[in-house]
C-alpha cells in the first residue's frame, strides 16, 4: 500500500513529518494478466501527475515478487512511501540495512522515543525484516540462511527504509 508523510520544513528527501504517513486512496484502475510464465497485477492511481504500481509473480519462481514503481510529479512538501505488511514477528520493528552494498545486512532496531525520520536508514541494495517467531528468523545480525522466513527488499538506486511497527517495512520513493 502507498501512504505519504507531509513535510513541514523538510523538502525533498528531507523528511520532517507533521504526522504519521497517511494512506492513499485505492487504486482507480487494477489490470491482472495471467499467462503460462508469469502473473501480473497493474493498479494505476489517481494521485499527484500519475503513479502505477506492477507486481509480477514468475511462475519459475513463486516466492519471488517483482514491484516496480511509476511515478510522476507530486505535490510539494510531500514524501511516497511504499509500506509492505508481513504477519512476521519483527521484535516490534527490526529492519536489516546494507550500508554500501558490499557488506553484510546489519541489524537496526526501531527508535520508539525520536521522530519517524531517526527509524530510516539507506537503502543502498537491499533491506530485510526477519521472523523470529520461526527457527532462526532474527536476532543474529548475520546474512546467514539459518532456517527462518525473510522479506528482502532489493533496489535499483539509494533510497529511505524503515520497520516502524512489527512485521512491516516501507521504502521511501520520493
Amino acid at each position: 500500500a502507498f501512504y505519504q508523510y507531509i513535510d513541514s520544513a523538510g523538502g525533498p528527501y528531507c523528511l520532517v513529518q507533521r504526522d504519521v504517513a497517511s494512506r492513499l486512496l485505492p487504486p482507480v484502475s487494477v489490470a491482472t494478466t495471467r499467462g503460462p510464465l508469469f502473473e501480473e497485477v497493474v493498479q494505476t492511481y489517481s494521485y499527484g501527475n500519475g503513479l502505477q504500481q506492477r507486481i509480477r509473480v514468475d511462475v519459475a519462481t513463486p516466492d519471488v515478487v517483482q514491484v516496480t514503481h511509476s511515478i510522476g510529479t507530486l505535490q510539494g512538501g510531500r514524501d511516497l512511501v511504499s509500506r509492505l505488511s508481513t504477519e512476521f514477528s519483527t521484535n516490534g520493528g527490526d529492519v536489516y540495512t546494507s550500508s554500501s552494498g558490499f557488506s553484510e545486512l546489519r541489524h537496526r532496531p526501531i527508535n520508539t522515543t525520536g521522530p519517524i525520520s531517526s527509524n530510516y536508514h539507506a537503502l543502498v541494495q537491499s533491506a530485510a525484516i526477519r521472523d523470529s517467531s520461526t527457527s532462526g528468523g532474527g536476532g543474529d545480525g548475520g546474512g546467514g540462511d539459518g532456517g527462518g522466513r525473510q522479506l528482502s527488499v532489493l533496489s535499483r538506486r539509494t533510497m529511505g527504509v524503515a520497520g516502524l511497527s512489527d512485521g512491516r517495512i516501507e521504502y521511501m520513493l520520493i
